[in-house]
């Protein structure tokens, strides 16, 4: 237990201010064993001596997580076990089946109703138990859970594309004064005023439909007061307060953009293309930013975290967030080449330094299939886009900046024969007519009734990655996607001066935000 606990305090604590420290195990597990245990299955899943106690830690801690949701969660070392699960989720074959964005769901009622977001506890007695009561914890700990649950609120809607659940007046306000008390770490309060800022643009966003302009208008608006807001702190603001900026720049930015397109579907004008291009053009920048920022870490792995396994994961202790930062980056600059229309730009070279960055970094842990699987769709569908194209289409409208994401693994979907795997295409739907039922098969190409059909010789399994396999499209499939720009892997890190952000935003200042 020692050592899983140093692994933890090792790479994961730091990211938990809102843990209490600890004295003793025995207090810990009367307290909340789901709490240590929780602690426990991470400080094993990538322990260099006991990886091979994680399966057993862990079905024992599915059973005893199981039990505790079977009931109503009453004490917050429980409710930071849940947020502790939510930060660090275990893997899935399917990133569709990552629970997170359910358990936040779980996590923010159970703060509501112990009352974590109020100024003072006022349950009268007879309602809570002693040992539940909220005077016995200290209240910079309880606030600092209420702000952990905002800031994986607002992580999980940036990521799925839904409003946040605490977008509102009075949990904004909530943060806000909680922010105020001298015992909150100053840059744990700037993440939350980022968050907050965040929150309110999306909802913005959400609710202005027409004009384009009024898109770009929130989007440029939200940047400059990023720049201004860093300016004012620059004492406070640290290489995770710049992340947290830059990711919520890049999503509002594609949220105003694919806001833009969802109400054009039949078609833009030049002066509203122009603004749907400028977007993305502005988005570059953060997303550059961010994979810069991960690679810094991907580079000190090894002496930050020395515990951990050799190549078990490329972020060692990094909340998932960060690696759900990192996948959104490349699809942005995914989307960039596949729109940009000069392809001779020197800016071009910064794109594809970082993409390529992105990419070694998904690709470079093969203990870690989820990294792996992503990898393979950034390389899959980097290798059907550009020279203005358009191989990226936008299926997907309604997910804010998310949208682009789900654009790009339809596409990497497409491409590995998806449409046509029963346990992802399209299926049959039933519908009543004349009192009998009819199936309708839809494709999940062009959203036809018309079955796509291919000669299924031809295609090759979707988790097959053999290189030969995917190099080009057979010829008789009609592949919907144009050709393949093999010109996208060539030499991108093999120039004798790498072209970095800065070289970015020299060429294409208005990206910049200061």
């Amino acid at each position: 237990m020692f050592s899983l606990f140093n692994c933890f305090s090792e790479g994961y604590l730091i990211h938990c201010p809102f843990l209490g420290q600890v004295t003793s195990f025995a207090q810990v597990e009367k307290e909340s064993k789901l709490l240590l245990w929780t602690i426990a299955m991470l400080g094993a899943r990538y322990h260099f001596t006991y990886h091979d106690q994680y399966p057993a830690i862990q079905a024992a801690h599915s059973r005893l997580y199981g039990h505790k949701l079977c009931q109503a969660v009453e004490h917050p070392l429980d409710l930071q076990a849940l947020l502790l699960l939510c930060t660090w989720p275990a893997a899935v074959d399917s990133q569709w089946k990552d629970p997170s964005w359910m358990l936040i769901g779980a996590a923010i009622s159970c703060a509501r109703q112990m009352g974590l977001d109020k100024p003072k506890d006022e349950v009268f007695f007879g309602t809570r138990r002693a040992n539940n009561q909220l005077a016995r914890f200290p209240p910079r700990l309880l606030q600092l859970t209420w702000l952990r649950c905002f800031a994986l609120d607002v992580q999980m809607s940036l990521w799925h594309g839904n409003l946040p659940t605490l977008a509102a007046a009075r949990y904004y306000r909530a943060v806000t004064d909680f922010c105020r008390d001298p015992s909150i770490p100053r840059d744990c309060a700037l993440q939350m005023e980022l968050h907050v800022r965040a929150s309110r643009f999306l909802l913005q966003i959400d609710e202005s439909l027409v004009p384009p302009q009024l898109a770009w208008t929130v989007a440029t608006t939200f940047a400059q007061d990023l720049a201004d807001l860093k300016r004012d702190r620059a004492q406070d603001w640290t290489l995770e307060v710049g992340l947290v900026a830059d990711t919520a720049q890049m999503y509002i930015y594609m949220a105003s953009h694919v806001q833009i397109e969802s109400g054009h579907t039949d078609g833009m004008d030049n002066v509203t293309a122009a603004y749907a291009k400028e977007l993305i053009q502005l988005a570059v920048s953060p997303a550059i930013q961010c994979i810069e920022y991960m690679w810094e870490l991907y580079s000190q792995r090894e002496s930050h975290c020395p515990s951990f396994r050799e190549d078990s994961t490329p972020l060692p202790g990094c909340p998932k967030h960060h690696s759900r930062t990192l996948f959104y980056a490349a699809t942005v600059l995914l989307q960039y080449l596949d729109s940009e229309t000069n392809m001779q730009h020197p800016r071009l070279n910064a794109v594809r330094n970082a993409f390529q960055k992105a990419h070694l970094m998904f690709s470079s842990c093969p203990l870690s299939r989820e990294h792996v699987n992503a990898g393979r769709s950034l390389d899959v569908a980097g290798r059907a886009i550009g020279r203005h194209q358009g191989h990226l289409k936008s299926n997907v409208t309604t997910r804010m900046g998310a949208s682009s994401m789900y654009n790009l693994t339809w596409l990497s979907g497409l491409l590995r024969g998806r449409e046509s795997d029963e346990d992802y295409g399209l299926p049959p739907r039933v519908v009543q007519q004349d009192g009998q039922s009819i199936a309708e098969l839809t494709s999940s190409v062009n959203m036809s009734t018309e079955p796509l059909v291919v000669p299924t010789t031809q295609l090759s399994q979707w988790n097959d990655w053999d290189a030969s396999s995917i190099a080009m499209p057979a010829n008789e499939l009609g592949f919907p996607f144009g050709i393949w720009d093999e010109a996208l892997y060539q030499d991108w890190l093999n120039t004798s001066a790498t072209f970095g952000i800065a070289d970015w935003n020299a060429a294409y200042p208005s990206a910049s935000t200061g």
